[in-house]
C-alpha cells in the first residue's frame, strides 16, 4: 500500500491511500513518502480568507472511505483543470477561473457527503448494474494495479460470476478493460500535458514504461511518442 507521513505541531503523522491532510498556513512542517512503497499525491497550495475553514481541524489524516458512487476520478479532473490552466499562463482571467474551480475542489473535501450525492439517478444506476458500477471503480482507482479479487470484492461477487458478466456486458474481461482505460486516461495526458512517458506511466497506475509502451502500442496502434507528435 502507497504511503508516506508528514510531521506538524511536533507530532508524526503516518498517511496511507485514500487518505488527505491540511496543514495550516504557516506552520513549520515536513513530510516524505514511504521508500518502500512510494505514494503518488496530489499537493496544492491555497491562502485566503477562507482558507482557515476548508483547512479546519484536517491537519490529521482524514480518510476518504471506498464507495460505488465516490467520484474520485470527478475530483482529480476538477484538480488537472487548476493545473492546465494555471500552465498555460498566469492571465488574471485564467486566475480567477482557477481560483473558482479550487472552491469547488476544497468543497469536494469539506462536503464528501453532498458532492457523492450530486447525481441520485446516476447512483441508483450503479448500484443496480454492476457493470456501470466495476467501470466507475476502475476509473476513480486509474492509478493503481486492481487485481479482479479487489474489483469482484468491490461488486459483491465471486470473481467467475463477475467476470462472466462483466465480459458477457462489454466483450472484455474486467483486467483488459481497465488496461483500454489506463490506455485512455493516458491519451488525454500526451494530448494535454507535458508530462514524460514514466510520469504518465505513474499516473495510470503502470510501473514498467516498457510495457506500458507494450500495452499502448498494441491498444492503439502506434507508440506513445508517435501519438503524441501526430496529437501535436
Amino acid at each position: 500500500m502507497k504511503s508516506g507521513w508528514f510531521s506538524v505541531f511536533g507530532k508524526r503523522y503516518e498517511i496511507k491511500e485514500q487518505q488527505y491532510f491540511v496543514i495550516p498556513q504557516g506552520e513549520p512542517h515536513v513530510y516524505a513518502s514511504n521508500n518502500d512503497d512510494p505514494w503518488t499525491i496530489y499537493w496544492i497550495h491555497f491562502t485566503g480568507t477562507m482558507a482557515p475553514f476548508f483547512g479546519d481541524n484536517c491537519y490529521t489524516p482524514t480518510d476518504i472511505t471506498m464507495a460505488k458512487i465516490s467520484r474520485v476520478a470527478d475530483r482529480n479532473n476538477i484538480f488537472e483543470e487548476i493545473f492546465l490552466t494555471l500552465s498555460d499562463n498566469y492571465s488574471l482571467d485564467n486566475l480567477r477561473y482557477a481560483s473558482s474551480l479550487l472552491y469547488g475542489f476544497l468543497a469536494s473535501f469539506k462536503y464528501i457527503k453532498q458532492f457523492r450525492n450530486y447525481n441520485a439517478q446516476d447512483a441508483r444506476l450503479a448500484n443496480n448494474d454492476i457493470v456501470s458500477a466495476a467501470v466507475r471503480f476502475m476509473n476513480e482507482n486509474i492509478e493503481k494495479q486492481l487485481t479482479l479479487t479487489q474489483i469482484a470484492d468491490y461488486i459483491g461477487y465471486s470473481t467467475s460470476q463477475f467476470s462472466l458478466i462483466f465480459k458477457m456486458k462489454t466483450g472484455h474481461s474486467p483486467l483488459n478493460y481497465f488496461n483500454m482505460l489506463k490506455v485512455q486516461r493516458a491519451c488525454k495526458f500526451l494530448e494535454t500535458t507535458d508530462l514524460k512517458i514514466n510520469q504518465i506511466c505513474s499516473k495510470v497506475g503502470i510501473d514498467d514504461s516498457y510495457y506500458f509502451s507494450r500495452l499502448f502500442s498494441k491498444t492503439v496502434g502506434i507508440s506513445p511518442k508517435q501519438y503524441r507528435k501526430a496529437k501535436g
